[in-house]
């Protein structure tokens, strides 16, 4: 399922590595993204806290915390 979504997701116009084509999965506050580099990434909401959570980047994982981003998503048509 989620890689028939990500392969319909298209790559987002520029180059700010922190802007994503997504489409919403699992629950409405959970997306799936493609930068414009075409990597994957899984988007949360989570709630807002003042507690620091430091990043993790790992081999092959990279988590990063409260980060501003822009979602771009295709506009329902009402009908």
């Amino acid at each position: 399922m989620l890689k028939k979504v990500f392969s319909s997701l298209k790559k987002p116009i520029g180059r700010r590595e922190d802007s994503y084509d997504t489409k919403v999965v699992f629950k409405n506050n959970h997306r799936l993204g493609k930068n414009y580099r075409e990597y994957p990434s899984i988007l949360f909401k989570t709630k807002k806290s003042d507690k620091i959570i430091n990043n993790y980047l790992g081999k092959n994982l990279k988590l990063r915390f409260n980060i501003p981003c822009t979602i771009h998503q295709k506009k329902k048509k009402n009908r």
